[in-house]
């Protein structure tokens, strides 16, 4: 099976399940991977 998720799902369920403090340095961090992961392919 493979599962794929929108970035606007992820972004959603971050901010249902964290506090807002959190959630705007979670989205920081998943933003800098995500741009490291694509240019490194």
């Amino acid at each position: 099976m493979n599962l794929r998720f929108t970035s606007t799902e992820i972004q959603t369920t971050m901010c249902l399940l964290l506090p807002s403090e959190l959630t705007k340095h979670t989205m920081s961090e998943g933003t800098k991977a995500l741009t490291k992961y694509t240019s490194s392919k």
